[in-house]
C-alpha cells in the first residue's frame, strides 16, 4: 500500500529525530506533562526537478534536549545558538533524507541554508506554494511540527500534490 505524504514524512522525521537526537516518537500519552506550544521553528528552501520549502517548529523542552543529545551536553546548558543551530541541522538532515524518496536517488537538488523564522508564522519565502504534507510529531521530549511546501504541478515519484 502506497504511504501518504504525511506517513512519509513521519517515518522521515521520526527516524532522524531518534537517529540524531535520541529523540522517539511516543504516543499522546507518554510524551510527559509541560507546554508542548512552539517556540521555536526554521525552514529550509530547495529547489531541483521541484522547488520546495521545509518547516520545523518545536516546543521548548524538544530544542533543549535536541541540543543536549545532539551535542552529548549531559548536565552543562547549552546556548540558544547551540540550540538554533542543533534546530537547522536537523531540519537539514531531515530534508536530506526526505527529498529522494519524493524525487527519486538520482535527482539533484540544491538546497540553501536553514533559516530561523516566527513559530507561527508561515514564511513568506512560501511564493504561493501550496502545502503538500503536515504532521504532528509527538516525541518523549514535546511535540514538533513539519510542514512540507511544494510548488504546484511537481512531478514527484511518490503521492501526488493535493
Amino acid at each position: 500500500m502506497a504511504r501518504t505524504p504525511e506517513q512519509q514524512l513521519v517515518d522521515v522525521a521520526a527516524a532522524t529525530f531518534e537517529s540524531l537526537a535520541f529523540l522517539v516518537q511516543v504516543a499522546e500519552d507518554e510524551s510527559g506533562e509541560g507546554d508542548l506550544a512552539p517556540v521555536c521553528a526554521a525552514t529550509l528552501n530547495f529547489s531541483g526537478p521541484f522547488r520546495g520549502v521545509l518547516k520545523l517548529t518545536v516546543c521548548e523542552r524538544v530544542i533543549t534536549e535536541l541540543a543536549g543529545n545532539m551535542l552529548a551536553a549531559e548536565d552543562e546548558p547549552v546556548s540558544d545558538e547551540q540550540r538554533t543551530d542543533a534546530l537547522k541541522e536537523l531540519l537539514n538532515v531531515i530534508c536530506g533524507h526526505l527529498l529522494p524518496i519524493l524525487a527519486g536517488s538520482k535527482s539533484v537538488f540544491h538546497v540553501d541554508a536553514p533559516k530561523l523564522v516566527d513559530a507561527y508564522d508561515i514564511p513568506e519565502v512560501l511564493g504561493g506554494m501550496p502545502l503538500w504534507a503536515r504532521t504532528d510529531l509527538l516525541l518523549d521530549a514535546g511535540r514538533a511540527e513539519l510542514a512540507l511546501y511544494i510548488e504546484e504541478n511537481a512531478r514527484l515519484s511518490v503521492g501526488s500534490v493535493a
